[in-house]
């Protein structure tokens, strides 16, 4: 099991995730990310307009940025096939 953390950003903020959670591998992150991103919305989504720019940055117990996801859409990752698998062998 690996800590990853999940962070809200914009261009200008940080909101960052001081606790994190223990997943068994990213693509279990990369699930949990796409939780939070959907219970966010429900809870914001009145406010859906000012949370545009924002996004949620996976890191992990290095503070290596893992993931990127934007709370305005599911689907979007940064990182490329290789990168993840580059990344998987390293934890």
């Amino acid at each position: 099991m690996s800590r990853y953390f999940f962070h809200l950003v914009d261009d200008y903020d940080i909101i960052p995730d001081e606790v994190g959670i223990e997943v068994a591998n990213l693509k279990e992150a990369y699930v949990e990310a796409t939780k939070a991103i959907e219970e966010f919305r429900l809870e914001h989504s009145v406010d859906a307009a000012d949370w545009e720019d924002w996004r949620i940055e996976v890191t992990d117990a290095w503070g290596d940025t893992i993931l990127t996801l934007p709370l305005s859409g599911i689907g979007f990752c940064s990182m490329t096939l290789v990168e993840r698998e580059q990344t998987l062998s390293r934890h």
